[in-house]
């Protein structure tokens, strides 16, 4: 019995036919090639980079700034503890 339970899962994980979705839905019927899907993952993957990007140096400048404020404060203490 526990043969024929594996063979059915096996047979149920294949049932979909290659260039088929999950839902069963073909991705040649929607136009898509595997190459077209991997094209624009790698775009979107690329603008959320240069997106990402950008607000890295916004946010090291802003840092920046509070380090030499922190550094100006520390400094004008110091020279108040001496």
């Amino acid at each position: 019995m526990a043969n024929d339970d594996e063979a059915e899962s096996h047979d149920d994980e294949h049932s979909h036919s290659e260039g088929e979705s999950e839902d069963g839905e073909a991705d040649h019927s929607r136009g898509r090639t595997l190459a077209e899907r991997v094209h624009n993952v790698l775009e979107e993957l690329e603008a959320n980079l240069h997106e990402s990007l950008e607000n890295l140096k916004v946010n090291e400048i802003a840092a920046a700034w509070e380090l030499a404020g922190w550094l100006a404060s520390s400094a004008a203490e110091v020279e108040f503890l001496v």
